[in-house]
């Protein structure tokens, strides 16, 4: 409205015309109150957004560091796995060698002690035959003796 028309307007008029003015600018508070609530939540928010993507990137930086890490000892672990591994295979031929060493070691002296078994019964056979031939010899008559006792049986 002009000025010229407020002039002409009645009192009741002009104070009808203050309340609705108010009460539109209330309107227009409350709504400006609304968004400034909703732009400082928005940027409450984009804050927060910034701090979570910063956080994101931080535990990402944890976790590469904690992967490279667990990587790390595990190509330790198989890396000390393989040099036992090759460790304990060098000590099981070693192992084998020297059992392979001691069981011809022993077959030997077994075959030898054998040998020498048999020597010494066939010596003390050739001995007990000897003497009783000497004894037989010695007693001319027991062999005829032993001959009719053969004879007679």
């Amino acid at each position: 409205m002009t000025d010229k028309k407020i002039k002409r307007l009645s009192r009741e008029e002009l104070l009808e015309l203050l309340i609705t003015s108010e009460r539109e600018n209330e309107t227009l508070r409350q709504q400006l109150t609304e968004q400034e609530e909703k732009l400082r939540r928005r940027q409450l928010m984009l804050k927060n957004a910034g701090s979570i993507a910063e956080a994101c990137l931080q535990v990402n930086h944890v976790m590469e560091v904690t992967q490279a890490a667990a990587d790390q000892y595990l190509d330790s672990v198989k890396s000390v796995t393989s040099s036992q591994s090759v460790a304990a295979e060098q000590l099981l031929q070693e192992a084998q060698l020297k059992a392979d060493s001691l069981l011809n070691e022993t077959l030997c002296k077994c075959a030898e002690m054998e040998s020498c078994a048999e020597q010494k019964v066939e010596e003390k056979w050739q001995m007990i035959k000897y003497r009783l031939e000497e004894l037989y010899d010695a007693h001319m008559g027991l062999r005829d003796l032993v001959a009719v006792s053969k004879s007679i049986l």
